[in-house]
C-alpha cells in the first residue's frame, strides 16, 4: 500500500484508507482481500480484539453453520508441559527446525523471541524468515521498513533485533521468483513457490553442512506431507537436503473471534485448564499433534473481553 511506503511511521493511516473503500460484499475475492489487510493492519496497530475480528469475518458464511466443540476427553488423557521447555529441548536433536506463524498474531512472535537464547545454546546460528527482503540485513545490523513487509509489525520487528543481538545469521529464503506455470493444476504454484523457498533454505546447508537452522514460516509451509497436493517447503527440504525438519505448529490452536471456529482441543483445555501460557499434550511420553507436523502448540487466551459483532454489515 502506497500510504504505507510514504508515511511508514503511521499506523492508523492505512486503516483509515481502507476503511474509505467502498466494500462489495458481492464480490468475494476483493472482499477476501479487504478483510485481510484489515485483519493485518490492526495487527500491526496492536487492536487484537478487531485483528480477530477480521480474520473470522473472512469465514463469516460458516459462522452460524458449525457449533462449538469441546474434547474433554483430551484433556483428561494428557499432561500439560511448557511449550518453551519442551521444543527447546527437543530442538537439541535436530539440526533443522521449523516453526509456524499466524500472519496476524503477534503473539506467535513473542513465543519465538521466548525461546531465541535456548536455540542459540543449543548450537543454532541461522534464523531463516520467510518475509525478509534485505539482503545486506547481517551486514547492516539494523532493521528499516524495508526490512520486510511483517516485519513493520512492532514484535516482529523487535524478534530480529534481538535475533541480532544475540549473533543469529539472517537468512532470506522467499521466492523472488514467479511461477513458470508449467501445469495448469490448481495447486501448482503454490508448490512452485514452496519448492524455491526449500531451495533457498538448502543452499545454507551445501555451504555449511553442520548449520544448525530455526525456520520461521507462515502457515502450513513447515508441513512435512499434504493431502491436497500442495508440496509445502518442509516436503522439499528434506526431500533436497535428506535432513528431516523438526515441525512444529501454533497456527491451529489458538483463540478465535468467534468460538465456533475454534478447535475442540483448544476450547477443552482453556475451559477445563484455564491455561496461562502456550503448552504441548503429553502422552505416554509423546507430543501430541496434528498433521504433518511433530508438535503443536496450544496457546491460552488472551482477550480481555467478550465483545460480540454481527456480520450483518461490516465496519468499513
Amino acid at each position: 500500500m502506497s500510504i504505507t511506503d510514504a508515511d511508514p511511521e503511521n499506523y492508523i493511516a492505512p486503516l483509515k484508507a481502507l476503511k474509505n473503500i467502498p466494500v462489495d460484499e458481492d464480490d468475494l475475492g476483493g472482499l477476501s482481500m479487504w478483510l485481510q489487510a484489515m485483519m493485518t493492519y490492526n495487527s500491526f496497530l496492536g487492536d487484537y480484539d478487531s485483528t480477530l475480528y477480521y480474520s473470522d469475518a473472512r469465514h463469516r458464511d460458516l459462522i452460524d453453520t458449525i457449533q462449538t466443540k469441546v474434547d474433554t476427553n483430551f484433556v483428561l488423557e494428557h499432561e500439560f508441559i511448557d511449550a518453551t521447555h519442551y521444543i527447546t529441548d527437543k530442538a537439541k536433536q535436530h539440526q533443522v527446525t521449523m516453526i509456524n506463524e499466524a500472519h496476524h498474531s503477534p503473539f506467535h512472535r513473542a513465543f519465538i523471541m521466548e525461546m531465541l537464547v535456548d536455540f542459540c545454546e543449543a548450537g543454532y546460528d541461522y534464523l531463516a524468515i520467510e518475509t525478509l527482503q534485505d539482503s545486506l540485513i547481517n551486514v547492516n545490523q539494523k532493521l528499516t521498513y524495508q526490512t520486510g513487509y511483517y516485519s513493520r509489525e512492532p514484535l516482529f520487528g523487535e524478534l530480529i533485533r534481538y535475533a541480532l543481538r544475540l549473533g543469529f545469521h539472517l537468512v532470506p529464503y522467499e521466492s523472488q521468483e514467479k511461477c513458470d506455470n508449467k501445469s495448469s493444476e490448481r495447486n501448482y504454484c503454490n508448490s512452485f513457490r514452496d519448492s524455491i523457498m526449500a531451495v533457498n533454505l538448502s543452499k545454507v546447508i551445501e555451504k555449511d553442512n553442520q548449520a544448525k537452522i530455526l525456520v520461521y514460516a507462515g502457515y502450513d509451509h513447515v508441513h512435512k506431507g499434504n493431502s491436497n497436493g500442495w508440496k509445502k517447503m518442509a516436503e522439499y527440504f528434506w526431500e533436497m537436503t535428506g535432513v528431516e525438519p523438526f515441525s512444529i505448529d501454533q497456527t491451529a490452536q489458538i483463540e478465535h473471534f468467534y468460538p465456533q471456529r475454534e478447535e475442540k482441543e483448544f476450547a477443552a483445555v482453556n475451559s477445563l485448564k484455564q491455561i496461562k501460557k502456550p503448552v504441548v499434550a503429553i502422552k505416554n511420553g509423546k507430543a501430541w499433534h496434528g498433521k504433518f507436523v511433530d508438535v503443536s502448540v496450544i496457546y491460552p487466551r488472551y482477550r480481555q473481553k467478550n465483545t460480540v459483532r454481527a456480520f450483518i454489515k461490516l465496519e468499513g
